[in-house]
């Protein structure tokens, strides 16, 4: 029995689970009550008037105003009129009554402003004393109210929390406009004390006069000025008002509508007459819709008889403005249908929220429905409102054009009847279009507060659950989570779950596939006596293609098409490219070697210095060997890339020369005769072209000549003996003719700026 207890309590804290996820139970959650106590604060704040006296009345100083004015309007007529009227007057008292009938304009506008602050006042102690009285509750009543009622309610806090945030704007932009009129103010005062610190130091009459006239209109602009001030801190303080009572309305509204949800009723009745309404709408429309097709193909007949006749009409500036204005009345009625259309779409819309509504209302449908419902409603939201921006759009334009149009009237009165009347055709249709879209945003917005509805009752919806339909909706959870579709391949949806089950494959695969050839690769083949080595090799091989057959095995499994993997074969076959790119250059570049025989085997040819004879041109490579006998292997692109000496490659003639410097004081001409003759006396040296010795420099130690021949190789080995040959008949011929060969010479200096130490050794062998 004490065993038991343990379990029991874990028995009876799973069936309260439920209850503790899901407190609230019944139809709706209720929302926030209200704050009187802050409404009041709130309307009560210091820049508010409640409990203050009525500003007071500007009458008297309006009349006194208007006496003023009166006065100066006199006297501006009677120095107009004048034989010869002073100009400077004239300008003074001009500017004197503008200032005056600004200043009278101003204070109409403050005393208005006053009228409404103190409206604004009573219907702010109006709302305070409401709102009281529904959160004290004296005015409850238990009557079952209609879902209308509550729809009312909500539409007009919807419209409250619209109007205060405009509220809200203003305020800001207003106290703008004080500051903006405070600096007015100053500069204005700065103004009047610069006239009257001029008027005290004049000292000539006519000069005191006009400034005495200066200083009057300063003073005026002066009070301007100030009036402008307090009308600007007028707005403000009625803006301030405004907001604050646009507050305790959305507060009222939020608890009455608080309370209507709790006492609301959702009838068949109602429900049906909600359809029949929208049903009745629907007709109206298709009503529309033929009316409209019918004057659609009214203008199309007529618009093409215009077109004909303006292709036949000499004049067609004429006929122009008419067949602009079908075209125009066929456009504007193609938009018409499609508005039309789109209402449509929304009635039948509303027909499916609405039942939503009753189902929701009457606690029928199933968490997979509500969410389905909810997901919808916030779609449905967002393109309506992206629908309501466009339209907005639309008719700001539609009105450009209008006054665009409206410009065109007013400048063609001297045109004929017939362009005025299809000028004013062209108004008419773009005015009734501007009609259409201005009733299809009233469409929309109906639409748009509908689906807000339902997804407001959707998230406030709450009922008492089972712990097995608890199971079941959080089970339902887990099922779309797994059927998500991640992505598409080849119209193959590639869901979540088939992306878990493939990388749980892979896994296993790969663990199996490692067991696997090692088993093979350690136990099962060494014993049936194959070597070591080969076994691992073995092992490798058996590894990947295991890897590789599982890995296509899951994907099979899963039905993940293997096309889903063509980005990660393109990614391989890049890398595959990148990493193949010096073979395949080569390659290409041995074929271009073969096809257009730069070099051939047995030519000799330098390549960066170094000298060689081709003895095999392969597809990546040339092999190349040295006189000293050595092999080089050059990649084929290098023979197109580089420069290249090919000293056999049109003819295997070429000219050397050999160099060599006599002593100075040699006879210069016998040198070239010498060097000619050792030339001319080898049997490999041609005799056409005939050889040439040239005095080429006076170097340094030596008279430099060289001696340049022709003759045929078949490798650098053969022009390397040839001018060795004559480098030996060339010294040969020196030292008959006792010409020296120069060697570096150097000069010794000695410092002799003191005496040089001279000391005789004597040698070993005469100490001996």
């Amino acid at each position: 029995m004490i065993a038991m207890k343990p379990v029991a309590r874990f028995l009876a804290w799973l069936v309260l689970l439920p209850l503790i996820t899901h407190p609230v139970i019944g139809r709706s959650q209720q929302p926030d009550t209200v704050d009187t106590n802050h409404a009041a604060a709130v309307f009560q704040a210091p820049e508010s008037t409640a409990n203050t006296t009525p500003a007071p009345s500007l009458q008297p100083q309006r009349d006194e105003l208007s006496r003023r004015l009166e006065t100066v309007m006199a006297k501006h007529a009677a120095t107009a009129k004048a034989e010869t009227p002073d100009g400077e007057t004239v300008r003074h008292l001009t500017r004197e009554l503008n200032l005056l009938q600004q200043l009278d304009l101003t204070l109409g506008q403050r005393q208005a402003a006053a009228d409404r602050t103190d409206q604004l006042q009573s219907k702010g102690d109006r709302l305070l004393l409401e709102l009281k009285s529904l959160q004290s509750g004296k005015d409850s009543d238990t009557v079952a109210s209609s879902l209308l009622a509550l729809d009312l309610l909500r539409d007009q806090h919807s419209d409250v929390c619209a109007n205060l945030l405009t509220a809200r704007a203003t305020t800001e932009t207003t106290s703008v406009a004080v500051n903006a009129s405070v600096n007015l103010r100053d500069q204005r005062q700065r103004d009047t004390r610069s006239a009257k610190e001029k008027l005290a130091g004049a000292t000539h009459t006519a000069t005191a006069r006009n400034l005495k006239t200066a200083l009057g209109l300063a003073q005026l602009e002066t009070q301007l000025a100030n009036e402008l001030v307090l009308l600007r801190q007028a707005e403000q303080q009625h803006g301030r008002l405004n907001e604050e009572i646009l507050q305790l309305q959305k507060e009222l509204l939020g608890g009455k509508i608080s309370r209507l949800e709790t006492t609301v009723q959702f009838s068949d009745r109602y429900l049906q007459d909600q359809i029949v309404e929208l049903e009745h709408q629907e007709q109206l429309l298709h009503s529309e819709i033929e009316a409209a097709q019918l004057e659609l193909t009214y203008i199309e007949r007529e618009w093409f008889d215009a077109r004909q006749q303006l292709s036949r009409d000499e004049d067609p500036t004429a006929s122009s403005g008419q067949v602009d204005s079908w075209r125009l009345g066929r456009e504007t009625r193609q938009q018409s249908l499609a508005l039309i259309n789109q209402h449509l779409q929304r009635i039948g819309s509303a027909k499916t929220t609405w039942r939503r509504r009753y189902e929701i209302f009457h606690d029928r449908p199933e968490q997979a429905d509500r969410d389905r419902w909810r997901n919808e409603a916030e779609q449905a939201v967002e393109n309506l409102v992206r629908e309501d921006r466009l339209q907005t759009l639309r008719i700001a334009q539609l009105r450009k054009d209008m006054a665009t149009l409206d410009t065109q009237l007013h400048t063609a009165r001297t045109e004929s009847p017939g362009t005025i009347r299809w000028l004013k055709q062209r108004q008419t249709y773009w005015q009734s279009l501007i009609q259409e879209y201005d009733t299809n945003l009233v469409s929309i917005e109906t639409s748009r507060r509908l689906h807000e509805k339902l997804e407001h009752e959707i998230s406030s919806f709450v009922r008492l659950t089972s712990i097995g339909e608890w199971v079941a909706g959080k089970w339902g959870q887990v099922v779309r989570i797994w059927s998500y579709e991640v992505t598409s391949v080849d119209d193959h949806p590639i869901t979540f779950g088939k992306l878990v089950t493939g990388l749980f494959l892979l896994v296993i695969g790969f663990v199996l596939s490692r067991q696997i050839s090692w088993f093979f690769g350690r136990r099962l083949l060494p014993r049936m006596g194959m070597h070591i080595r080969a076994a691992a090799a073995i092992q490798s091989i058996m590894f990947y293609v295991l890897v590789t057959t599982f890995t296509l095995a899951a994907l099979k499994l899963v039905a993940v098409p293997l096309t889903v993997f063509t980005l990660v074969g393109g990614a391989l076959a890049i890398g595959f490219g990148l990493g193949s790119q010096n073979a395949i250059t080569n390659f290409i570049s041995g074929l271009i070697l073969l096809a257009d025989r730069p070099i051939r085997v047995h030519d000799t040819v330098e390549l960066e210095g170094v000298y060689g004879t081709v003895e095999r041109i392969g597809v990546r490579s040339t092999r190349l060997k040295t006189p000293d006998n050595l092999e080089i292997i050059v990649p084929n692109s290098a023979f197109l890339q580089n420069n290249v000496v090919n000293l056999t490659l049109s003819d295997n003639t070429i000219r050397t020369f050999v160099s060599v410097g006599v002593a100075y004081g040699t006879a210069t001409k016998e040198t070239e005769r010498l060097l000619l003759q050792a030339a001319n006396e080898h049997e490999r040296v041609f005799d056409r072209p005939t050889p040439v010795a040239w005095f080429v420099n006076f170097g340094d130690n030596s008279l430099v000549f060289e001696v340049h021949f022709w003759i045929r190789i078949l490798s650098i080995h053969d022009k390397q003996q040839v001018e060795s040959d004559i480098r030996h008949r060339i010294d040969q011929l020196f030292a008959q003719a006792g010409i020296v060969i120069a060697f570096p010479q150097r000069d010794l200096h000695l410092d002799t700026a003191s005496p040089l130490e001279i000391r005789l050794a004597r040698s070993l062998r005469a100490t001996g």
